[in-house]
């Protein structure tokens, strides 16, 4: 509707009225922005420590008993598929699987309740002002206590087994680390999906249990021919697993291949989980 002579448009200097103008775009890392909220961040990471054990009997042995249960049916299983119960590459079969079962069980905690952050926090990005990226990162470090608490037990069964480290064991944190930035990748990307889509959430739960199978936990990598094994380098978590228990015990060695191809897909899916998460976060504030 065009304006007439009688009804001129509001001039800013007109008391009364604000003018509200757009504020230029902000990067896609804010590393100052990132600096300025680290105290928050580290209250988000205390609080998803606090929130997953509190009004429990066992408290952070849970992250000590799901591994353990889980390698005990698995000590019992195996042998009635493979037809014996000897050692993996040497290695007594609870401490191969063990090493293979950390870091995934990191994986699937941290996914999990990255992939739920949003949903969880939806009261609080109404309220105030803060990166919300941090609530799936938040997510993916608090995860790195449950790691560290199975990865100690796992130094325990090693010793009760006599089994020593690998002298490559300076080594497991590089493979963890490509863990956390795999982690973070994919819970950027479906952190943002789950909210207006609620069936990501079974649907990952059933990719997760598949992948206890499907993954080298419960037998070698060695088993793969190539080319699959250099092309499982399309999975980074299957590099994770083999490195990291290359690394404490010094067998089953990953292939310069297969961990060059997950470093280039978790950088690509990292980068990527920050454009598409920065792009939609304004989105998720309104329907969360």
């Amino acid at each position: 509707m065009a304006l007439s002579p009688a009804n001129p448009p509001l001039a800013v200097e007109d008391p009364g009225v604000i003018a509200i103008h757009a504020g230029p775009p902000k990067p896609i890392f804010d590393y100052r922005e990132y600096f300025e909220f680290r105290a928050f961040f580290r209250l988000l990471v205390w609080r998803e420590i606090d929130l997953r054990y509190r009004h429990t009997i066992v408290g952070i042995g849970w992250a000590v008993l799901q591994p353990a249960i889980t390698v005990i049916i698995f000590t019992l299983v195996m042998p009635l598929l493979r037809g014996n119960s000897k050692p993996v590459d040497g290695i007594p079969y609870p401490v191969f699987a063990y090493s293979g079962i950390a870091p995934w069980m990191y994986f699937v905690h941290a996914l999990t309740t990255a992939n739920q952050s949003l949903g969880s926090y939806r009261t609080l990005l109404g309220a105030i002002y803060f990166p919300r990226i941090f609530l799936p990162a938040s997510a993916t470090v608090a995860a790195l206590a449950d790691f560290s608490v199975v990865a100690l037990s796992l130094l325990v069964v090693m010793a009760g087994y006599g089994v020593w480290p690998s002298r490559m064991i300076f080594l497991a944190p590089a493979f963890i680390l490509l863990a956390i930035a795999f982690t973070l990748g994919m819970g950027l990307w479906m952190s943002v999906v789950q909210v207006e889509y609620k069936d990501l959430f079974f649907i990952t739960q059933f990719l997760l249990q598949l992948g206890l199978v499907a993954m080298p936990i419960s037998y070698s990598a060695t088993s793969l021919h190539e080319p699959w094994r250099t092309w499982s380098g399309l999975n980074p978590m299957v590099t994770a697993i083999t490195g990291f228990r290359w690394a404490v015990l010094g067998v089953d060695p990953p292939g310069a291949a297969p961990i060059a191809i997950s470093v280039v897909v978790t950088l690509a899916l990292l980068a990527s989980g920050f454009v598409f998460f920065r792009r939609k976060e304004g989105y998720v504030c309104d329907v969360a």
